[in-house]
């Protein structure tokens, strides 16, 4: 116990920005885990197979690869706020314009939404 309290007691003068960050660090880093999940439910609960699973997240993550490098571009050019509202509108209007009663573009809208 005394040794938990020594290890601890390094990090109590930190300022109160770096407990904040490390907190923003944990949350933000629990989204990683939706890849496990979505895989298991479009195999388990949507009955995908394994190999339509895999290129679904194979499109995901190339996506967001080439996202990740232009949008960091467009970000500097535009500024981030103006960029982050822009995407915001338009996502609001792609998810207003999907026909939800189709169980396929209700499925991409749903997993867009992630």
């Amino acid at each position: 116990m005394n040794k938990i309290h020594e290890f601890i007691s390094i990090y109590s003068e930190l300022p109160k920005g770096v407990y904040i960050l490390f907190i923003a660090k944990i949350i933000n880093s629990l989204g990683n885990f939706i890849l496990p999940f979505l895989t298991l439910f479009l195999t388990d609960k949507l009955s995908f197979s394994v190999q339509n699973t895999g290129e679904i997240l194979l499109v995901n993550s190339v996506f967001l690869g080439f996202g990740s490098i232009r949008g960091g571009k467009l970000a500097d050019y535009f500024g981030r706020k103006k960029l982050l509202l822009l995407s915001f509108v338009l996502f609001f209007f792609f998810l207003a314009t999907v026909d939800r009663t189709d169980p396929k573009t209700s499925f991409v809208a749903n997993l867009a939404s992630l």
